[in-house]
């Protein structure tokens, strides 16, 4: 599952352009079934790069540079 978000962000990015792929919502079934109902999980979300945001709704954000999203995937 991170792998996939991971792999989104580096090939939509487009310089100038906001990634819709750095932005997910903390209510998305499979991440929470997968990953975020488990506190091991929220903390991976992190270490590659995501943090809790409220907008609108509560979403996880990705803001690394793309250089880190590219090294933390290489990495998984």
């Amino acid at each position: 599952m991170l792998d996939l978000l991971l792999r989104n962000i580096v090939e939509k990015e487009v310089e100038g352009e906001e990634n819709k792929c750095r932005t997910i919502k903390q209510e998305n079934k499979k991440l929470n079934e997968n990953v975020t109902k488990h506190k091991q999980g929220q903390i991976l979300m992190e270490l590659v790069g995501f943090k809790k945001e409220k907008l609108a709704d509560p979403v996880w954000m990705n803001k690394g540079s793309i250089s880190y999203v590219k090294g933390v995937r290489l990495d998984l």
